[in-house]
């Protein structure tokens, strides 16, 4: 019997809606259920398990981005402006999705499998997109031969993972309130994310 479309569909954009709130962690076949207002046997049809349901719904969201990546690396852009075009690309996604993917470290940390596996295998996706990216920069003569990797933390650590850490340390400091808006404007900004990573791409480029 097919599978009706618009319940599957349904169903993962309610599960969406509980991982933004809380992430994977609190998500039960029970729950998610009476969220969407269908039987648990309508879920066993559509997905067969929890984890399986975790997993399309990940992927669900990573793959829009993970393509987006892949055209601009595929693009006539010159080596330089590819490179910080990749970025970008990744930046929009984690300011439009930081709260998801600080709940997605969490998730992974606490056992979750369907998030473990996904985060073991990000490495090998848009990562080595942006590797690639270096590597052609570097062919080029653009930026420093220094080791790719290297270069790659570098640019992650002052671009995507100031914006992720905003929402992870978000109730658990002891900044003022006041304070601690002003940080989360500055680190979830992309606009100021996209100023230090041309700030980064200065401090390589040759």
């Amino acid at each position: 019997m097919k599978k009706d479309i618009h319940t599957h569909e349904h169903l993962l954009n309610v599960g969406f809606e509980m991982f933004l709130e809380d992430g994977s962690r609190n998500i039960t076949v029970r729950k998610l259920a009476q969220r969407a207002n269908v039987n648990s046997g309508v879920f066993s049809y559509h997905f067969g398990s929890r984890e399986n349901y975790l997993t399309e719904l990940l992927e669900r969201w990573y793959a829009p981005m993970f393509n987006n990546v892949q055209m601009t690396m595929g693009s006539n852009l010159p080596p330089l402006e590819g490179l910080r075009a990749i970025i970008l690309e990744v930046l929009d996604y984690v300011a439009k999705y930081g709260k998801l993917i600080a709940h997605l470290f969490l998730d992974a940390k606490s056992g979750e499998q369907a998030a473990r596996k996904f985060a073991n295998n990000v490495p090998l996706r848009h990562p080595r997109v942006i590797l690639q990216a270096i590597k052609r920069a570097q062919d080029a003569g653009c930026i420093i031969q220094e080791d790719p990797v290297r270069l790659l933390l570098y640019l992650v650590s002052v671009t995507e993972a100031p914006m992720i850490m905003q929402h992870m340390i978000h109730g658990a400091t002891d900044l003022s309130p006041a304070m601690m808006q002003d940080v989360r404007v500055i680190l979830d900004d992309p606009t100021s994310a996209a100023q230090r990573l041309d700030w980064a791409l200065k401090g390589i480029t040759v």
